[in-house]
């Protein structure tokens, strides 16, 4: 009895029964939209995937950092507030920081869109 011969007639005899209707005007179209939500999808994943590893490895240098200190018997510094014409000079510096941080991830969103789109046209 042989098997293959059998399975290869019996897949012929289906394919000879499916309709041979053709496909929408949209097809292509549509395929490659699924496509490009895929890429997005693993580009997204790839930078969550970077962000976790980065923060992790931040972790692990801190904690040796601690570590280390603590193994070698190094006295940790004092945090002392100083005066506080300072102490608003530094918020206004730590502000600033953030505000432009924040400005640099907008204005890089901004950027990788407008590249996206030249890219797809």
């Amino acid at each position: 009895m042989n098997t293959t011969s059998d399975k290869n007639e019996l897949l012929n005899n289906l394919f000879k029964q499916l309709d041979k209707g053709s496909l929408s005007p949209s097809f292509r179209s549509d395929l490659m939209g699924r496509v490009f939500a895929e890429a997005a999808k693993k580009r997204k994943r790839a930078e969550r995937l970077g962000l976790i590893a980065v923060c992790a490895a931040s972790f692990v240098l801190v904690v040796l950092a601690v570590l280390g200190m603590l193994y070698t018997k190094i006295v940790f510094p004092s945090i002392t507030m100083p005066d506080q014409p300072v102490t608003i000079f530094y918020l206004f510096i730590a502000a600033l920081v953030a505000l432009l941080l924040f400005a640099d991830y907008k204005l890089r969103v901004l950027f990788r869109r407008k590249q996206q789109k030249s890219e797809s046209e």
